[in-house]
């Protein structure tokens, strides 16, 4: 035993280094103090400085037994010195004895991290362990490692389907969890399980877990969520008695719900369960793991995002491109290289206007530092050919609001615009004779009525109807029918001058504008020539056919002023022809004013009628060409004349638009079907939409859209159930003003279809922009479309114009069963017609609206 004076020395010397932090060399110091006499015995001094200690320290005897355990030591081992002193140390401490990190199981259960150092031996004494725990760091390094590797697997692609069980199972490993899940938050309040391991995995799937209410909402799944804090809920906590039942049953005592963070919020949840106490260390640590989880489950659910989008941008059957401020092609998709035959390989860096045809609309110049561009233009593709497209492009802008690139998208209108053509030319075309129908003959014979009356020039127009020529179709049939207008149109143009228009205005009347006539025998000695050419007989198809013609002529300016007069009095003096003396022709008389006068008899009674409202309504359904279901009713007005009983609308609807008298005959209409429909509808019947007509004056009027609002408000009609017709003609007025007035009424709730659609000229992209539901094909197509292959072309026409532009098609004029079979082939949504029903009075409306349909044939109501 040393001496006293060494002890104290000894000691002093410790205290010294324990103060400076020099552990290892004050425990060699106080070897000195050991008893030499037996070499494992500790001194009372040592033991004294190695209770102080905050590091632990293993005593162990000559043998390979533990002699002594400091209370750091007892802590960091969560055992009491007693369970191993005089026992083996490697059988309760395996590996200490080497020393280096090792770790080892507590007698408490905890996975414990150790760094074990050996004191050198200075003296007597029996070997001593310095311990230093360091489970914090190693789990720190081993989250460092698992953040690492979840890092990765994010750069390379890998779905959250795969990464999260792979963290699931690495931390079930780690800490020793019996399970471990992520679950995500759904827009629907659900929770996804996107990561699980461990035990009940596949029963955890079929469980229902919410976040946002209900009581699958309230367990601590749903409260981390909503709260943005970590639950931790314990089996024997009275507040988790209902929640946790399925966990107490399966042999958990604690669970832990660590919401996952990401930029905008709460994203989802970390679970883990223990079967023991929840050590709040590794909580704490679980925290801060959920914290980075959080930021890299935003970025792989951002980049999947992108993935999607940039898939997305590259299966698009439109071309989209990605250009620089500058306008130069960064990005392509296949689209574009199928549109222009570029691959982006060559395109890119070029000016993305490049793939332009000359002088086309839509270079970098127009669009650079714009709020965007869009219109139609024409590409010229690299191995010849041009298609349309409707280019559009927009700016995409950094944080500072600058422009940082541009994206264009090209949608191919090549085929649309070849539809266009081809419903532009059966619009203003007839297509069997290739001449102007009539709606071109009226705009030619306005420009043409304009230039004479700037030259006080003479010009005339001439109206011929074919004598006789519905024999030829009864007798030889159509087809040939069809030759011989053919060739009698190739007769009449040669015997007029190419500077003069020939139209085809009717099956088989034309009409002609001869211009610059020294006077009017000049239109005389044509209307000569032309009938001695239709005269000459024809061979077609082995027949000989033998034809006549009766003309009319009116002369500018003499007998009329403006287009329709001139139109008007040639079709009167032809008229006059016929009855008088066929085969010949004969000029518009001042005997014929005696028809002017009767429309002023008529505009006359009218007025009266207007005043004493001598105007009645009926209803002609519109039914589902499929089903026969009625889904709309069109109401006509008629006028109940005391002198002359019922009139329909075509002898007195005209005379009204001229005089000004269709703005109050249409307000009537207006009120009286939307109060009709308010009343079935209080009656309890299942009424559909009701349908009325508009006139151009009433359209042109500026509070219009005003006064449709206010009927429908004092009538009490919901807005959904009228339906307002206008004439194909009539929006095209003014087009411009037209998608304005028409957005307005589709904004109030109203539904509109283009009437008589075919009659006129519609510009498709003003088409496109018209806010309407319904294109009407018009009667005059539908009489002889099972005989007449031209108007059975226009019909299809308008069904697959109607359709790619997602509009139904109403046929209106139904009236065989013939007619009704090739609109529905050709996809007709809704047919009216007399094959199903006339227009009807209200009262009889009423059991067709209890019925809801009609079959074609059973017209059981009187003609109107």
């Amino acid at each position: 035993m040393a001496g006293a004076e060494t002890v104290m020395i000894a000691s002093a010397v410790f205290w010294t280094l324990f103060g400076a932090g020099l552990t290892v060399a004050a425990v060699v110091v106080l070897r000195v103090l050991s008893d030499r006499d037996d070499p494992d015995a500790i001194h009372p001094q040592l033991r004294e400085a190695l209770d102080h200690m905050s590091d632990g320290v293993v005593a162990v005897d000559g043998q390979g037994m533990v002699r002594m355990l400091n209370p750091a030591a007892q802590f960091m081992l969560g055992c009491d010195d007693r369970d191993v002193i005089g026992r083996p140390c490697e059988s309760v401490l395996p590996g200490l004895l080497e020393g280096g990190e090792l770790t080892l199981r507590g007698t408490d259960g905890r996975t414990i991290a150790l760094d074990a150092s050996r004191a050198p031996r200075a003296g007597a004494g029996p070997r001593l362990v310095i311990l230093r725990d360091i489970t914090e760091r190693k789990a720190a390094e081993s989250i460092d490692v698992l953040m690492h590797e979840i890092n990765q697997q994010v750069l390379h692609g890998v779905g959250l389907d795969g990464i999260m069980p792979f963290v699931c199972e690495t931390l079930t490993a780690l800490h020793d969890l019996p399970l471990v899940w992520v679950g995500l938050r759904e827009p629907d309040g659900s929770i996804r399980v996107v990561g699980a391991a461990g035990e009940d995995v596949e029963r955890l799937r079929a469980l229902n877990i919410r976040w946002d209410e209900g009581r699958e909402a309230e367990g601590p799944t749903g409260r981390a969520v909503r709260m943005a804090r970590t639950v931790l809920a314990r089996i024997d906590d009275p507040q988790w008695e209902e929640c946790l039942v399925t966990v107490r049953e399966r042999g958990y005592r604690a669970v832990a719900a660590i919401p996952l963070f990401a930029q905008h919020g709460v994203v989802g949840a970390l679970h883990v369960y223990t079967h023991d106490r929840f050590p709040m260390d590794a909580l704490r640590r679980l925290e801060l793991l959920a914290m980075r989880l959080g930021v890299a489950i935003r970025i792989a659910i951002d980049q999947r995002n992108l993935h999607l989008q940039s898939a997305a941008m590259e299966a698009a059957a439109n071309g989209m491109v990605i250009a620089d401020r500058d306008g130069r092609i960064e990005w392509a998709n296949e689209a574009f290289t199928r549109l222009t035959g570029w691959p982006l390989a060559e395109a890119k860096g070029r000016r993305a206007d490049f793939v332009l045809a000359d002088q086309q609309p839509g270079t970098v110049a127009e669009w650079l530092g714009s709020a965007g561009w869009r219109g139609e233009t024409m590409l010229a593709r690299r191995e010849g050919g041009s298609p349309a497209v409707d280019l559009t492009v927009t700016p995409m802008r950094g944080g500072d609001g600058r422009v940082t690139h541009y994206v264009l998208v090209q949608e191919d209108i090549s085929e649309r615009k070849r539809v266009e053509e081809r419903v532009r030319y059966l619009a203003n075309y007839d297509p069997l004779t290739a001449l102007p129908n009539r709606g071109l003959f009226r705009d030619r014979l306005q420009h043409a009525v304009a230039r004479a009356r700037a030259r006080g020039a003479i010009l005339a127009v001439l109206f011929l109807d074919l004598d006789q020529f519905n024999r030829i179709n009864d007798t030889l049939g159509h087809a040939v029918g069809d030759e011989v207008l053919k060739a009698t149109v190739l007769r009449m143009s040669a015997a007029v001058r190419s500077a003069d228009t020939l139209a085809r205005v009717g099956g088989d009347e034309f009409a002609m504008i001869l211009s610059d006539l020294p006077n009017a025998e000049a239109a005389a000695n044509a209307a000569r020539q032309v009938l001695a050419a239709v005269a000459r007989p024809l061979e077609v198809g082995g027949n000989e056919v033998h034809m006549g013609a009766s003309i009319g002529i009116s002369v500018f300016p003499g007998d009329g002023d403006d287009a329709d007069q001139l139109v008007t009095n040639a079709d009167m003096a032809m008229y006059r022809a016929i009855r008088e003396a066929p085969n010949s022709y004969r000029f518009y008389g001042n005997a014929m004013n005696a028809e002017v006068r009767a429309r002023m008899n008529v505009e006359r009674e009218l007025r009266r009628a207007v005043g004493k409202q001598e105007f009645v309504l009926y209803y002609q359904p519109q039914v589902e060409a499929a089903s026969g279901r009625i889904v709309c009713l069109e109401a006509l007005v008629r006028w109940r004349c005391p002198d002359r009983g019922l009139i329909p609308p075509m002898e007195f609807i005209p005379v009204a638009e001229e005089s000004g008298l269709i703005l109050a005959i249409g307000e009537w209409v207006l009120i009286e079907a939307c109060g009709q429909l308010r009343q079935w509808q209080r009656m309890g019947l299942p009424v559909v939409p009701v349908a009325v007509n508009v006139s151009a004056a009433q359209l042109r009027h500026q509070d219009f859209v005003a006064r449709v609002r206010g009927v429908l408000a004092d009538t009490g009609l919901p807005a959904n159930l009228l339906e307002m017709e206008l004439t194909e003609s009539i929006v095209m007025e003014d087009a411009p003003a037209a998608v304005r007035l028409l957005g307005e009424l589709s904004a109030t709730g109203i539904k509109l279809a283009i009437d008589d659609f075919g009659t006129g000229y519609s510009s498709l992209s003003y088409l496109k922009r018209f806010p309407v539901d319904k294109l009407k094909i018009d009667k005059s197509f539908v009489r002889d479309l099972t005989t007449d292959n031209n108007d059975a072309e226009i019909a299809r026409a308008i069904i697959s114009l109607g359709h790619s532009l997602n509009l139904k098609i109403v046929s209106e004029g139904v009236e065989t069963e013939g007619q009704l079979n090739y609109l529905i082939q050709e996809g007709c949504d809704v047919i009216q017609g007399y094959l199903f029903s006339r227009p009807v009075p209200a009262e009889e409306v009423e059991p067709l609206l209890r019925r809801g349909w009609l079959t074609p044939g059973k017209v059981d109501v009187a003609m109107v």
